[in-house]
């Protein structure tokens, strides 16, 4: 019979064990997210170049590019149409005081949340299922995910669905089940999700009323605490709220444009948008193929509450994304992570616990699985090799203008005029504020003139003695310009030099000398 310092003595080995795999977790999740940041994916695209060069602007100036003081809507690219949510860009200022204005310094809060994402959902599984096992593998999936991997080295808004999500949902149950206080940081975070990314317009309402129904008892005993985080949920997203229902023609115009509502056949339009997710496309780009496995099994021993929560979780998650055109999408989507992770790594552990009531021995059983895994990991490899992962993982993701020809412009740019930069590029100017570390307060205070595009989007004409327009139209070959042409502008002259970008586009280099 085992004494009782034994048995502390095993529980304390054991403990320590799952430290050391959860450290090993975390460690490769960093790996994964921060190593070579700057230049793996080799684009920079410009929503990228935008929010890092909005939070040098509030850096330096304390307003954006635009000249609006510490917004909570950022008016981007267009003061009609586009209304970027803040919470990326402020969190990447202290970064940017740190590394400068850099892609590094733009990238690192999104390898950040990316890591800690992959921390709480080990706390969020353990706390949901009461496994370590299921927490483990939870995060360990997480942590080898191509779509969270790659959206973790992006210096876009997206990846801070995820974190706030789980984040709220971990401390609405530990409130519930351990210390009340946390009710409260609930209620911070669900406030804080408003701010992260467009979809969370309706994520935020939907995921707090799931917790709600699925715990009504629960929150009915606790009815002070959650009056008490309801309140801060009101005064944190009140700045939110009262932009956005008080300018809401204006900031719902891009929904607007997008909206499957506009179509009478919309219906349709929205199973269709659902069906789009269940693709093997989407899902084997997306993730491994064990991990979608193991996420179907989990649906067919869906017996647990918690199992059914978190699929009904996956449910309303992608509502939000599914209502718009442009499906299957990888940003928008990014809300269903990492729920498929936490209920493939509740399938793996169904698996091993019919193996153990067969009687399969446990080394056996183990062995299997990390056979499958390494089977079916070479040919998801092979898979996304084939696919050309991550090139066509994005669609436009590629459409950038590289770091070299911006340095090449700025050793070059005395011998001449003008620089004369072809408009056939995704927002070119941007690339220039950002790579030329040109200062805020200089570029707020030129008369920067706009154009409008159909879409409601604008575009820099010229600043400084930079100009954006169709080569093919204001080509001039008297004056002592240097022009960057595309492919198919002004075909008839000899370039200088030619830039590459990783997808093969083109940017020529051409002068009058």
């Amino acid at each position: 019979m085992k004494t009782r310092k034994e048995g502390f003595i095993k529980s304390k080995m054991k403990n320590e064990k799952i430290i050391f795999i959860l450290i090993l977790i975390i460690i490769l999740a960093t790996a994964l997210r921060i190593i070579n940041l700057a230049n793996w994916p080799a684009s920079f695209n410009q929503d990228e170049a935008l929010n890092g060069y909005e939070a040098y602007s509030i850096l330096k100036t304390g307003r954006d590019h635009r000249g609006n003081f510490l917004p909570v809507f950022f008016e981007g690219f267009s003061d009609q149409v586009d209304n970027r949510l803040p919470l990326y860009i402020y969190s990447t200022i202290p970064w940017m005081a740190i590394f400068g204005l850099d892609k590094f310094a733009t990238r690192l809060p999104s390898a950040i949340f990316g890591i800690l994402t992959v921390i709480i959902t080990y706390f969020l599984a353990k706390e949901l299922f009461k496994k370590e096992s299921i927490a483990l593998l939870a995060a360990f999936f997480l942590t080898i995910s191509p779509w969270h991997i790659f959206l973790s080295r992006l210096g876009i808004e997206a990846i801070t669905v995820p974190l706030f999500s789980v984040l709220t949902i971990f401390f609405f149950l530990i409130g519930l089940r351990k210390n009340k206080i946390f009710i409260l940081f609930a209620g911070l975070s669900l406030a804080l999700l408003f701010y992260t990314y467009h979809i969370a317009k309706l994520l935020t309402p939907l995921l707090g009323g799931l917790l709600l129904v699925f715990y009504w008892k629960e929150v009915k005993e606790n009815r002070v605490w959650f009056l008490s985080a309801f309140l801060i949920f009101l005064i944190i997203s009140f700045p939110f709220l009262f932009i956005q229902f008080g300018q809401w023609t204006r900031i719902q115009t891009r929904f607007n444009q997008i909206s499957i509502f506009n179509f009478s056949f919309w219906p349709a339009f929205l199973i269709y948008n659902f069906l789009t997710y269940l693709t093997p496309k989407f899902l084997f780009t997306h993730y491994p193929f064990f991990i979608i496995i193991l996420f179907f099994i989990s649906l067919f021993l869906i017996k647990q509450m918690e199992a059914k929560f978190l699929f009904i979780l996956i449910l309303i998650s992608l509502l939000p994304v599914v209502i718009l055109i442009f499906n299957p999408h990888s940003h928008r989507s990014m809300s269903i992570i990492p729920f498929i992770e936490i209920l493939a790594a509740f399938g793996g552990w169904q698996i091993l616990n019919r193996l153990k009531e067969l009687r399969v021995s446990p080394k056996i059983g183990y062995f299997s699985f990390v056979l499958i895994f390494l089977f079916l990991s070479f040919f998801n490899l092979n898979f996304l090799i084939k696919n050309k992962y991550p090139y066509n993982f994005l669609n436009g993701f590629y459409q950038y203008v590289p770091k070299e020809v911006i340095d090449y412009l700025k050793e070059n740019q005395d011998k001449y005029e003008k620089i004369v930069f072809t408009n056939k590029a995704n927002q070119p100017y941007i690339f220039f504020l950002f790579y030329l570390n040109y200062p805020p307060e200089k570029f707020q205070s030129l008369k920067i003139k706009r154009d409008y595009l159909p879409d409601g989007l604008q575009i820099v004409n010229s600043f400084d003695k930079y100009r954006f327009c169709d080569l093919n139209e204001c080509y001039s070959p008297e004056k002592n310009n240097l022009y960057v042409a595309r492919i198919n502008e002004i075909t008839d002259l000899e370039e200088k030099k030619i830039f590459y970008t990783v997808n093969g586009s083109v940017f020529r280099i051409i002068t009058n000398d």
